[in-house]
């Protein structure tokens, strides 16, 4: 496989990126990640009201992020509409159990990795990601229903 470019920060001139040699770029690169901590789930109702992501987009956003921590916050501050709409989404998803259903469904990630991150972290990190995702429509099937 062929090395990936790195792109070079606005921080620095084309000089400046090109007198760094591979290596060096992603030392800079990786000394820059802050690793911020994930938007909570509430975000996904502003996203989706400001028209930046979509109905569909937002069920995954939310769920994602939707833990026993936040849960009674997210539903209490969460519109009907939205509320709604993501019961609906809920409904139409395979039972916890149904790994049938898990298994044969599609799912579409937006998303951008680091050259250097190699395609096994990258499968790594969507496993997680289906991980939270079924954790969160748990916690809401859960919490939503009572």
């Amino acid at each position: 496989m062929s090395e990936r470019p790195i792109w070079r920060p606005n921080s620095l001139t084309v000089e400046e990126w090109e007198a760094l040699g591979r290596e060096e770029q992603i030392r800079w690169c990786k000394a820059q990640d802050i690793g911020s901590s994930p938007a909570p789930p509430s975000t996904g109702i502003e996203l989706y009201l400001k028209g930046v992501i979509t109905r569909m987009e937002l069920p995954g956003f939310v769920f994602e992020r939707l833990t026993l921590q936040n849960v009674e916050q997210f539903l209490t501050t969460c519109p009907a509409d939205v509320l709604e709409l993501l019961r609906r989404q809920s409904d139409r998803l395979p039972a916890e159990d149904e790994h049938e259903g898990w298994g044969t469904m599609l799912t579409i990630r937006p998303g951008c990795y680091a050259p250097w991150v190699s395609e096994a972290e990258i499968r790594e990190s969507e496993l997680e990601s289906d991980r939270r995702f079924r954790q969160g429509l748990k916690v809401f099937r859960t919490s939503y229903r009572r």
